[in-house]
């Protein structure tokens, strides 16, 4: 399917004004069949960023640098978890993709925008110290053999 611009005025030109094109690529991906949650966190991000960007700040979409995003993200973000910025710089992305394909831009400012890195080792628990597996070992041998046996498989094979 090709995407066509929504034609804004007499001349049937596509709109240059970024909460019109913000509208645009909500439509296009809604049109590809995003999920509608993930729908709907597009539009919540890319609304609050055709707010941010309303002139003065900035008067077109070619005014877009990738400078001017990474401040945006930085200030968006600032103080909260690497799951918001994800969801920012992913929709973000969606946007410079969509004007691209617009040709509004040559080339997509947010492409060089990077996601956090996550470090889920970081999150997990810590292994029993030897003296404490040993009190926990002898507990559940003198209640029942069943949950010494479940400990004793846990603890050797490493499940968690």
């Amino acid at each position: 399917m090709r995407l066509q611009p929504i034609p804004s005025g007499p001349g049937n030109r596509p709109a240059t004004d970024l909460p019109a094109l913000v509208q645009q690529c909500l439509k296009s991906e809604q049109d590809r069949n995003l999920s509608e949650n993930s729908l709907r966190e597009l539009r919540r991000y890319l609304n609050e960023f055709a707010a941010y960007c309303s002139p003065p700040v900035i008067n077109s979409p070619e005014e877009i640098t990738p400078a001017f995003l990474k401040t945006y993200v930085d200030q968006r973000c600032a103080g909260k978890g690497p799951t918001l910025k994800k969801a920012v710089v992913w929709s973000l992305r969606k946007l410079g993709n969509y004007l691209c394909l617009l040709q509004i831009v040559m080339k997509n400012p947010a492409k060089d925008l990077r996601h956090p890195v996550f470090h889920p080792r970081s999150e997990l628990p810590e292994y029993l110290c030897e003296a404490d597996l040993k009190k926990l070992l002898e507990h559940a041998g003198r209640t029942d053999y069943q949950d010494f046996a479940v400990i004793s498989l846990m603890a050797g094979t490493g499940l968690r």
